[in-house]
């Protein structure tokens, strides 16, 4: 689910260390950089169908939580908290389902976090 929609969409200001060319494009050493966690976790090079939401995907190199020395260090929290909400929430309602018609979901216009302003569901 990360992966899909992840809740940061932008990491924070980066410099470029060294001229490098990405897609054509040639960032020059000292220029900023803002890296699009959303852009990076839809690459086609990383995930074989990236437009299609599989839970069960097995290769998922997502970029959610960052990577080497830009990891987030409380990922392993973050995975432990999920994994221990998601199972009080499905065994206390066998799954759930949109309640609403997902072209109603309002996604603010921010660049650095995200989420639908609101999310109705119902229990499957």
């Amino acid at each position: 689910m990360l992966r899909w929609h992840g809740p940061v969409e932008s990491t924070t200001l980066r410099i470029a260390f060294e001229d490098v060319e990405i897609g054509g494009t040639t960032i020059s050493r000292g220029a900023p950089v803002i890296p699009i966690l959303f852009g990076a976790n839809r690459d086609p090079r990383k995930f074989e169908d990236p437009e299609t939401f599989d839970v069960g995907r097995q290769r998922n190199p997502h970029m959610a939580f960052g990577f080497g020395i830009h990891s987030c260090l409380g990922a392993p929290l973050a995975r432990m908290e999920a994994i221990a909400a998601f199972d009080v929430l499905f065994e206390r309602t066998g799954g759930l389902a949109l309640a609403m018609d997902e072209s109603d979901l309002d996604w603010p216009k921010g660049f650095f976090l995200r989420g639908p302003q609101r999310l109705e569901v119902t229990a499957a």
